[in-house]
């Protein structure tokens, strides 16, 4: 074989490689617009106040190679909300390490991505539908790991401490959340009650518990998702000033 249909031959495998490798990357899209089409771009807007039942099926770890598909750009998508909820909530200990952990891993797959608009547009799409779920799904993973084994087993003492715990977030207490009432509690209680426009009683209960997360995590839910015109920023989080009993 002659230097020129040596070159030749070379060329036509490549061609074949590429064609295939594009062949791959398109049925693995076609594929995630058919399970999930709210991500469609151009399709209706998702309805979010009846999100996606099983938002962890949609975001499985990326494999690293790029361009990435609209499936791993969710994925990060859903990561980057993730990191920057458990940043705020992190104060140290098991928590803090359970961050660095899934800094590390975000790092491995997103070190440099590649991408082509239309995916990303459909990546936000999804993600924009699920932010409050991920929200929700990284806060309490955070208080699962965060919560102190002296507690655990003492219903009480964990209301106090989860009580605590929000109140410290939303700096209305700067103590340690220990899970053991004290006068300073019951103030910062009556302080998020006065601000709340409700009944002041400095009262623990499911109910202020459940308040103070809803509150917590309506500060969390980023404003925007995706990256901004320079490229730059994939998540962008605003606060609320409402509490909303």
């Amino acid at each position: 074989m002659d230097r020129a249909k040596k070159y030749l031959f070379y060329a036509v495998i490549l061609l074949i490689l590429a064609g295939a490798a594009l062949f791959i990357h398109e049925a693995s899209t076609l594929r995630w617009y058919a399970l999930y089409p709210e991500a469609s771009v151009g399709g209706a807007p998702h309805d979010t106040r009846a999100p996606y039942s099983a938002p962890g099926t949609a975001f499985s770890r990326p494999s690293g190679k790029n361009p990435m598909n609209a499936a791993d750009l969710a994925w990060i998508l859903r990561e980057r909300i993730a990191l920057g909820v458990m940043e705020r909530m992190a104060a140290g200990g098991a928590e803090l390490a359970a961050y660095n952990e899934r800094v590390r891993e975000y790092n491995r797959v997103a070190g440099a991505i590649e991408y082509r608009e239309s995916d990303m547009l459909a990546a936000e799409r999804l993600v924009e539908g699920l932010k409050g779920d991920i929200v929700r799904e990284t806060d309490a993973e955070i208080m699962s790991v965060a919560i102190p084994l002296s507690v655990l087993n003492d219903d009480r003492a964990s209301l106090v401490w989860q009580v605590q715990k929000y109140l410290n977030l939303l700096g209305y207490y700067p103590g340690e959340a220990n899970g053991k009432e004290s006068k300073g509690t019951t103030s910062a209680v009556k302080m998020f009650e006065l601000k709340s426009g409700v009944q002041v009683t400095g009262r623990i209960d499911e109910r202020l518990s459940a308040a103070l997360r809803e509150f917590w995590i309506s500060r969390n839910i980023p404003v925007t998702v995706g990256f901004d015109g320079e490229g730059e920023e994939l998540v962008r989080f605003g606060g609320g000033e409402t509490a909303g009993f």
